[in-house]
């Protein structure tokens, strides 16, 4: 077998990971991804959250964020381990955990799922349930939080636009995916 071909089939095996801003729509396209190429789906904090038996808001203000993100982290590495083909949502704010993205860079095919923070803001302003926007000012931390992330999530192998349009979403992603490999 000839590298080239040797190193698609190891990228084949790969998990791939869904990263972006809260209300890009990460778990919701990554489990249409998901069920495309016959994948599990995982989201990460919907694994937290059963593993810790609290919501992730309870998480943040009991423990506070730097707990939070140590199991974050050690929930993604499980989820990266797991010996079967899958396609892994995680929280907008994962990427900035000291060492992520080259975990992610190494072991995943990692997509960005970009969405114009107007989009984002009219989908989250109402969900009580984002800790980081509990605040007299939730909109100006949606916008300064995608400006500090902005720079890990431009990382991705793959970056796509997610307008609405499922079916959009999902060709462009198999597309890219065709030529990551």
């Amino acid at each position: 077998m000839d590298k080239n071909k040797a190193n698609q089939n190891q990228n084949l095996s790969k998990p791939i990971v869904m990263i972006g801003m809260m209300g890009c729509g990460k778990t919701h396209i990554g489990e249409l991804l998901a069920k495309t190429m016959d994948r599990v789906f995982y989201d990460s904090d919907v694994v937290i959250e059963q593993m810790q038996q609290r919501s992730i808001a309870e998480i943040f203000a009991s423990d506070g964020e730097a707990t939070f993100r140590i199991i974050e982290k050690k929930t993604i590495l499980e989820m990266l381990d797991q010996p079967i083909a899958s396609v892994i949502s995680t929280g907008g704010g994962a990427v900035t955990i000291e060492g992520m993205m080259d975990i992610l860079k190494d072991r995943a095919i990692i997509i960005w799922v970009q969405a114009d923070i107007d989009v984002i803001w009219a989908r989250v302003k109402d969900d009580e349930s984002r800790p980081l926007l509990q605040n007299d000012d939730p909109k100006a931390t949606l916008c300064r939080l995608h400006e500090r992330r902005k720079l890990f999530y431009e990382q991705a192998h793959i970056h796509i636009r997610n307008n609405g349009d499922d079916a959009d979403a999902i060709d462009n992603i198999m597309r890219e995916l065709k030529h990551f490999l």
